[in-house]
């Protein structure tokens, strides 16, 4: 499928180019190079979100936060990309 993209650490879909700073079209969340030692660690480049924050939201609203569900990618154009689910942590909960 898209063997070349890369997997966004939010959504699991397969959407990056690799770049520095990308952002996801499925989630959107800001991609970086620099990769998080730890899920609750905030990101500057995403509203001080925690990549376990954007998970959950990304569960809840489709969006990495919840502002940003109004401009999700609907279902049928996320089939263009390939998505591989990580295995989600126990303690990754949706309340």
């Amino acid at each position: 499928m898209h063997t070349k993209l890369r997997q966004c650490e939010c959504c699991d879909y397969f959407t990056l180019e690799g770049h520095d700073n990308e952002l996801c079209s499925v989630c959107f969340w800001t991609q970086s190079t620099i990769r998080f030692a730890e899920f609750d660690e905030p990101s500057r480049l995403n509203f001080e979100l925690t990549l376990r924050d954007g998970r959950c939201n990304f569960l809840r609203y489709g969006a990495c936060a919840s502002e940003l569900a109004s401009t999700m990618l609907n279902f049928a154009n996320r089939l263009r990309y390939q998505q591989i689910a990580r295995r989600t942590p126990m303690s990754l909960t949706i309340t």
